[in-house]
């Protein structure tokens, strides 16, 4: 019975008879031979050159079920050959000329999701068209995949150049950037800044920072359906540069004594101005005596 018998994770016990009992695997998962696995399941919207009508927003209309019907077997006949499909199941239709919202069923395959992912998108791109539709774009949705390889790419003791790598599958996912952020221990708060996925950009550089301290570095991708995992690593910035500092002193002192020769030399030629001014009056004033005298 139930109650006797475990059946595995992810799937629930049915009582067929009074001595036997079914496990069939829950719904999302399949049975390997040995326990319940998760199947990999890839949302993708495909954008269709055609006009959208309002029966497409209705299920139950003779135009929506029609297009369904022929868009699913286009889709099954793209992916029936690819390793570990399972099926495709047509989830709606939207505005925007007509965008085709399905999902692409997979059993567990040796390759992560990400690049089932791409593989998926890449069929419909390449196929260019749905039958007697022609294919605009193919999106994959959800969040997207982190980015690799974060890493520091040179620092001084106030700033930090990192880089990384572009996600695989960054093409399918539509990122839209990658958001860096930094900060020290005692803060609480990352200072961040958006790296727009347009400007072609894998790289960041901080700046502002304090010389011989440790910072916490982060760099996550986004895109509309919301953010991937983040990378970590921890930098620490160079301690202050002493020589720096030295040159720094010497020039300030070399500019105080240029200033100091400079006030001598004035004052100095001041003064000699100044008995020049004396000596002509004294002299003018003795010719005008000796012109009053023999007057």
């Amino acid at each position: 019975t139930c109650e006797s018998q475990q059946c595995p994770g992810n799937s629930t016990c049915k009582q067929l008879t009074a001595d036997t009992i079914s496990c069939p695997c829950n719904d999302g998962y399949y049975y390997d031979g040995v326990s319940c696995k998760e199947f990999i399941v890839i949302k993708v919207a495909v954008t269709l050159e055609e006009e959208f009508t309002e029966e497409l927003k209705n299920t139950s209309s003779p135009v929506y079920q029609e297009l369904e019907r022929y868009i699913t077997v286009e889709l099954y006949e793209t992916f029936k050959d690819t390793p570990n499909f399972q099926e495709v199941v047509v989830l709606g239709f939207r505005n925007g000329s007509v965008i085709v919202d399905f999902k692409a069923v997979y059993r567990k395959d040796k390759n992560n999701k990400i690049v089932v992912a791409e593989s998926v998108r890449e069929q419909i791109v390449k196929a260019v068209k749905l039958g007697n539709y022609q294919v605009k774009s193919a999106v994959v949705q959800g969040r997207p995949p982190p980015p690799a390889g974060l890493k520091e790419t040179g620092k001084t003791d106030n700033s930090i150049d990192i880089s990384w790598v572009k996600p695989k599958g960054h093409s399918a996912f539509d990122i839209d950037g990658y958001m860096v952020g930094h900060k020290t221990y005692a803060e609480t708060q990352y200072k961040n800044q958006n790296i727009s996925a347009t400007s072609g950009m894998s790289s960041a550089v901080l700046t502002g920072l304090e010389s011989d301290t440790i910072y916490e570095i982060t760099v996550h991708a986004y895109n509309n359906d919301g953010h991937s995992d983040k990378l970590k690593i921890q930098v620490t910035t160079e301690k202050p540069d002493d020589s720096t500092t030295v040159v720094i002193i010497v020039v300030v002192i070399v500019i105080v004594l240029l200033l100091i020769i400079a006030m001598v030399v004035f004052f100095q030629l001041r003064k000699r101005r100044y008995r020049y001014e004396v000596d002509n009056m004294f002299t003018m004033l003795l010719r005008v005596h000796i012109h009053t005298g023999r007057a």
